[in-house]
């Protein structure tokens, strides 16, 4: 079973080296129109790709080879964990920018005394 974990995990590395290195191309996009308050958060994404593709793909590029199963597997895991990390543009330079996470997990994570924040 952790056998099949690591060839999962580096496959999802290396899908989240792609992405990022894919995702620095759209650096161009704010550079040539001028919306450099979109710099910062592309720039969050991109290490978030690297930070977590690259220690999984080298930490585990000792892991067996990969069979149709686990590439499915990898595959779910990929849409799911590209998601997440591209979502973190559009919650940074949203209306209310971070603060949509901050209440949520105030919410439903972290409910007060008096019961849960209405928004």
């Amino acid at each position: 079973m952790f056998d099949s974990l690591k060839i999962i995990l580096r496959d999802l590395g290396g899908i989240l080296i792609i992405v990022g290195c894919v995702s620095l191309l759209t650096f161009v996009v704010p550079l040539v129109f001028g919306e450099y308050g979109a710099i910062k958060p592309m720039i969050l994404t991109v290490l978030f790709y690297f930070g977590f593709g690259l220690p999984l793909y080298f930490g585990l590029r000792e892991s067996g080879e990969t069979n149709l199963r686990l590439a499915m597997i990898t595959a779910a895991f990929g849409w799911l964990v590209i998601s997440i990390i591209g979502a973190i543009p559009f919650m940074y330079m949203s209306e209310n920018g971070i603060d949509v996470a901050w209440t949520l997990y105030r919410q439903f994570l972290n409910p007060s005394q008096d019961g849960p924040v209405q928004v």
